[in-house]
């Protein structure tokens, strides 16, 4: 592994066209690492130690050697298909290192009507979910029987982003650490906890609130249709989700099935959210959860802030950020970075969880 390190030859120009990688049908048919290999890339840990005991898993050029980064991306991952097929098989690795990581495994989530012929073909509603939530009775004697350990949602965003994944650019030239969501799985499990990972842009971020919706009403049926009824619930909505979270229970509550659930949610964080207050202004107990949450903000998307502040430290809002957000608490996520937010955020979002979990 010692060949993975940076290298120090010239990146001039010239180089560019030099790499000539596997056309991007290389890994038709493969998925995850295997197919990764098959266009010329892996995850490493760039300390030559074991990628599931990795705390930022690299992707590496294989035939040079060279850990992918911003500086060389664009010599080794050319844009269009090549970039789309090797993101797709980057993000399935990372959601088997992520499955591996929490002991989760994929569900898969019944259609909720009769489909046309022409949607035969899509491809099924999945949560990557603990065992014991994929299979109660399966999942009991490995969970310890430990029905009401407290449960961690995770959704990501809106795009081409799947389940647990905040981020493919950052994800082939950052690392698997910071682009998804395997640190807070990690520590969530260290937590005793039980988790449910949405994945909302599985057909395409058009249909991403019908996705999360019909997730988010089979893990949490009325109280006679599940044996988990009583458990506490920790949600952290990335960006869109955020909105299809507040959508997703305005809706409930309009529609008097969240009763039962009420009692049940205990904290919410949102990173970046595009929701807005005003959608609950007639729902009492929405508005209470939403003011009691916190939003930790990228500081530049919202702010146009150009240095960065420490993570959870308070921002000073204005009467517009109110008018949407309402009174909740707003800090900074620790860095200008969108698609960073959950990484750099994490420690401070724990600490807001911890406030109801211990």
């Amino acid at each position: 592994m010692g060949q993975c390190q940076p290298s120090s030859r010239s990146k001039n120009i010239e180089e560019v066209i030099v790499f000539t990688e596997p056309p991007e049908n290389a890994s038709k048919g493969l998925s995850g690492r295997e197919g990764l290999r098959a266009l010329g890339f892996d995850f490493v840990d760039p300390n030559s130690g074991d990628v599931l005991e990795c705390e930022n898993p690299r992707l590496v050029h294989l035939s040079s050697g060279d850990i992918v980064s911003e500086q060389n991306r664009i010599k080794y991952i050319n844009g269009g298909p090549f970039y789309e097929e090797l993101s797709r098989c980057a993000m399935e690795y990372a959601q088997e290192v992520i499955g591996e990581a929490g002991g989760l495994v994929w569900t898969e989530i019944p259609e909720d009507r009769e489909l046309q012929e022409h949607e035969l073909e899509k491809p099924p509603t999945r949560a990557l979910v603990s065992r014991y939530i994929a299979n109660p009775i399966d999942g009991a004697e490995e969970e310890g029987k430990e029905v009401e350990r407290p449960i961690l949602v995770i959704t990501t965003g809106r795009g081409k982003v799947r389940a647990g994944i905040f981020s493919r650019r950052h994800l082939m030239i950052t690392g698997m650490g910071p682009a998804t969501a395997l640190p807070l799985v990690k520590e969530a499990r260290k937590r005793n906890m039980h988790m449910i990972l949405v994945d909302p842009n599985v057909h395409g971020e058009r249909f991403g609130f019908d996705v999360f919706k019909r997730t988010w009403n089979f893990f949490f049926p009325l109280p006679e249709k599940t044996s988990c009824c009583n458990a506490p619930v920790c949600v952290l909505a990335h960006s869109m989700a955020g909105s299809q979270l507040v959508r997703c229970l305005d809706e409930m509550t309009k529609q008097h099935t969240s009763l039962h659930f009420q009692q049940r949610i205990k904290s919410v964080v949102f990173t970046d959210s595009t929701h807005t207050i005003k959608w609950s202004k007639d729902n009492a107990w929405l508005c209470y959860i939403l003011e009691a949450s916190v939003y930790f903000s990228s500081l530049n998307r919202h702010f146009k802030f150009e240095r960065v502040t420490p993570p959870g430290t308070k921002i000073e809002v204005d009467d517009t950020w109110k008018l949407r957000f309402g009174d909740m608490e707003t800090v900074s996520a620790g860095t200008l970075d969108h698609s960073l937010t959950n990484y750099y955020a994490r420690s401070k979002i724990w600490e807001h969880f911890e406030k109801v979990l211990l």
